[in-house]
């Protein structure tokens, strides 16, 4: 009953590390081989972000002179800057609106132009 890939009940889980589902396509695609790649890049990079955010934060102090030194008076604190923009409520408002536009298009069958 289900397609190739499909388990479960309702056919609404799919064969891990076979198949993954294809928004695009709207249909269940068979995973490439050379994704395992892409996935250790992956990690890493994410691993590093991770890093260097928690060294800006423990060190934030010393950032924060050394960037008002050497930019001037025209730094503004980028903690200061992201306080302001979640304790608004902006952030929030921005990411709905984000997530609401960037669904339109697979969710009512529609390409935008």
């Amino acid at each position: 009953l289900c397609t190739t890939g499909a388990l479960g009940p309702l056919c609404g889980a799919v064969e891990r590390g076979a198949y993954y589902w294809s928004s695009l396509a709207k249909a269940l695609e068979a995973c490439p081989e050379e994704a395992s790649g892409n996935q250790w890049l992956t990690a890493l990079l994410g691993a590093l972000a991770i890093a260097l955010a928690t060294v800006t934060y423990v060190y934030r102090a010393a950032v924060d002179e050394f960037l008002t030194r050497t930019v001037g008076k025209w730094y503004t604190t980028p903690a200061g800057v992201v306080r302001f923009t979640l304790d608004n409520g902006r952030f929030k408002v921005l990411w709905t609106t984000f997530s609401i536009l960037i669904s339109i298009s697979w969710t009512m069958n529609i390409e935008f132009p």
